[in-house]
Order: C-alpha cells, then sequence, then structure tokens
C-alpha cells in the first residue's frame, strides 16, 4: 500500500460514534422515525426470490457515480412495469441490443416527466443511460453463462463479502467473467439489500463507502486520510472557491482501504451493518446536507463564509439547525458539501461552526432557550421582551447579537 494513501483510523471515536448511531436507528429515534430507505420504496418488486434478487441486481447498477439513491427509483419501478423482461438475464441476452436499453432509458424518463407534469429531457440519469445500457447487457451474460441466470448463486456457500465480491471481481476472474460497473461499493450495497429482503444470509458486509459515509466518518474525526492538504486552485473553474481549505481526490483505493476497516472494525466490535449503513446515509441525507456551511449556489460555490472569519450575523434568519436532532452532533467537528465531490470527485472539509442561534428561532414551539414575556393575545406581536439563556453564558455583545437577529425575525 502506497503511504500516500494511507488512512489513520481513530478507533476509541468509531466505537463512540458506531454506538450512538446503532442505537438510535435501533429505537427509531429522531430522524430515524418512519424513515422508509430507498430500496424499499419499489411498487414492481417480484415476489419470486430469484427474480426479486435479479431486479435488485441490476437497480444496483444504477447506484453509482453521482447518482442519488432515490431518484432511479422510480424510473426502475416503470421500467419493471413496461419492460419486466428487462431484469431478466435470458431474456436480456436474447432480444435487448445496447442501443435499444438506450431508447427504453429514455422513453421511461419521458413518461415520468410527462407524468409529473415536467418539461421532457434527459435528467439526471440521461446522462448514464448509454454506461447503464453497456453495463445491463455486459452483466445479464455473465450472470446467466456464469451464475446460470440468478444471481443468488453467487453467494452460495459464502461466509463472509470478499468471498464473494471475488467471485465477480473482474480483478480476480478476469473481465469475460467478471461483473462491469460493480465495484465494492455498489456489491456491498446490493449485499445489504439481499440482506434486508431475507434472500441471502446475514454475514460480514462493509459499508457502502459513498460520499455520505465519507462526509460521517471524516467529519465525526473517525478517519483522517494522509491525502488531506489545504486545495491550492488548479484548472478546475469554480474549485477556486474552496482554496485553503482541507482537501483530497477520492478514488477507489481510498473507498476500499476505508470498506475493509469497516468491515473489521464492526465484527470485532458487535456492531449491526444493517444499522449502520442506513444511519450513516439518513443522516448526511437528511441533516448534513440542509447544514448552512454544505449550501452551494450551482452545487459549487459556498454560501457561507469560511470558518475562521463566520460571524453570528452571518447564519440566515430564521435557519433550521439541522444539528440539534443529530445523535452525534457532539463527536462532529467537519462539514463536507457535496458540490465539489460530485462535480469534481473531490472531498473538502470545512471546519463546522456550531449554531448559536436560539432554538426558538430553529423550531417554533420550542422554548427551552427563550422565554417571551410581554406578548398581547392577538396575533400580532406588538413587542416582546426576552431573556436568552445559555449554557455556558453569552458574552454581552453576543447576546446582543441573538437579540438583534431575534427582533429581525419576528418583524418578519
Amino acid at each position: 500500500m502506497e503511504k500516500k494513501n494511507r488512512i489513520v483510523v481513530d478507533e476509541t471515536r468509531a466505537y463512540r460514534v458506531f454506538s450512538a448511531l446503532q442505537k438510535a436507528w435501533e429505537k427509531k429515534e429522531g430522524v430515524f422515525d418512519d424513515v422508509v430507505l430507498p430500496e424499499s420504496r419499489f411498487v414492481n418488486l417480484p415476489k419470486d426470490p430469484r427474480a426479486r434478487a435479479n431486479f435488485l441486481f441490476f437497480a444496483s447498477i444504477t447506484m453509482r457515480g453521482g447518482m442519488v439513491s432515490d431518484d432511479p427509483v422510480r424510473w426502475l419501478d416503470q421500467m419493471a412495469l413496461v419492460h419486466p423482461d428487462l431484469f431478466e438475464p435470458r431474456r436480456i441476452i436474447e432480444s435487448w441490443t445496447e442501443e435499444r436499453i438506450c431508447e427504453l432509458f429514455s422513453d421511461v424518463t419521458g413518461e415520468i416527466l410527462l407524468a409529473l407534469g415536467l418539461e421532457i429531457g434527459v435528467g439526471k440519469m440521461g446522462p448514464k443511460y448509454r454506461d447503464f445500457a453497456r453495463s445491463w447487457r455486459h452483466n445479464a451474460r455473465v450472470i446467466q453463462e456464469v451464475w446460470d441466470g440468478n444471481v443468488l448463486n453467487v453467494f452460495n456457500c459464502v461466509e463472509d463479502f470478499e468471498e464473494a465480491f471475488s467471485r465477480v471481481d473482474y480483478r480476480e476472474v478476469g473481465k469475460s467473467k467478471g461483473l462491469k460497473g460493480i465495484r465494492r461499493k455498489i456489491f456491498s450495497l446490493f449485499t445489504i439489500w439481499l440482506q434486508t429482503f431475507g434472500l441471502i444470509p446475514v454475514f460480514a458486509t462493509p459499508l457502502p463507502i459513498d460520499f455520505h459515509a465519507l462526509r460521517l466518518l471524516q467529519g465525526t474525526k473517525i478517519v483522517k486520510f494522509s491525502l488531506a492538504k489545504p486545495y491550492e486552485p488548479g484548472g478546475r473553474g469554480a474549485m477556486h472557491h474552496w482554496k485553503g481549505q482541507i482537501a483530497f481526490r477520492v478514488s477507489e483505493t481510498i473507498t476500499d482501504l476505508v470498506a475493509r476497516w469497516s468491515q473489521w472494525f464492526m465484527v470485532g466490535n458487535g456492531f449491526d451493518h444493517l444499522a449502520i449503513n442506513p444511519a450513516l446515509w439518513v443522516l448526511s441525507r437528511t441533516l448534513c446536507a440542509d447544514h448552512f456551511q454544505n449550501s452551494c449556489e450551482d452545487r459549487v460555490i459556498p454560501k457561507a463564509p469560511p470558518s475562521r472569519k463566520f460571524k453570528l450575523e452571518d447564519w440566515p434568519v430564521g435557519y433550521r439547525d439541522p444539528c440539534q436532532f443529530c445523535p452525534v452532533e457532539k463527536c462532529c467537528h467537519y462539514v463536507a458539501p457535496s458540490g465539489p465531490y460530485y462535480r469534481w470527485g473531490v472531498m473538502v472539509r470545512v471546519k463546522r461552526v456550531p449554531c448559536l442561534l436560539p432554538k426558538q428561532l430553529v423550531l417554533p414551539g420550542l422554548e427551552d432557550t427563550l422565554i417571551f414575556t410581554g406578548r398581547k393575545k392577538s396575533s400580532s406581536v406588538t413587542k416582546a421582551k426576552v431573556m436568552i439563556r445559555a449554557n455556558p453564558p453569552l458574552s454581552p455583545s453576543t447576546e446582543q447579537k441573538l437579540l438583534d437577529i431575534l427582533e429581525k425575525s419576528l418583524d418578519s
């Protein structure tokens, strides 16, 4: 292993964070209450185990690159409704060319957009049509010829993830027998889907290391990356806005290192990947994504000022701080905007600035931070005398800034 690709793991932190995540996920606390994961949203999922597994296998092909896991669900459902044979390896080989698969992808997208009353266009799936179609047909041939048309056969008598992955990894078995467009991240996600639906036994499986997993693992200081260093612009357009921020380019080598560690660590410490994986994904998608410091214009230009220049008045009026609902907030030190990752494959690290805005401004109805007196019974507020309680106590200047922000919020 080259030193430049080294990762450093703080396992004490990992144990603390994973314990909090697993507890919150299993109890369905806070943000995890009533969560419905993408794989549970498929309407046209076959009931037959073999057909269901094959459907999930082809569905997993669309979960790579910059694709948001929620986006392909309706798209795949519509394809299964119109052409269920597109999820049957033998029928794909017999009847579907790469060009025809691309045409169907485009037609289905148009039908969905029309149903939603939206303008017809290629949308998020468009640029990947050709790539998906090529992998779709190649993998159909591999599953049919090598695994008798049933992807479940890949998992016969395996004891852990690596054994199963080695059977389909083109670097191990060659390109003709290996899967295309499915590396360790996607195959671990697919394995977790099969385990979730009870189609294969639950055995040791790594976390699918995508942007969301990296954001939480980096933000909580569980994993440090030796490649991370102050970013210097170098011909990547809007990336100059991130000059000086700690950043590194994400590669398969790095994500594989983290994935292999995650499997070893979870097995050794009794953590359930069926809890840790969705917990990381949900937190990043629902809470981290709404953090002001992660917000960008055109996905790449930061809206928030650099952490070292961040002032209390920089928080948007009425800002709803997502961190207050996070079970690992006390362990979180960094935020990571998604734009640089999905545009350039660069993971940016920004020091998280704790939000000092009163909770009353965050979610109306919470009165732990503010006490209002002097309100009239009418719906309009003529004057409000405010006392701010904080621990530790705020300085007079900070308290005055909070009062000014509150006054603007009430006026609006």
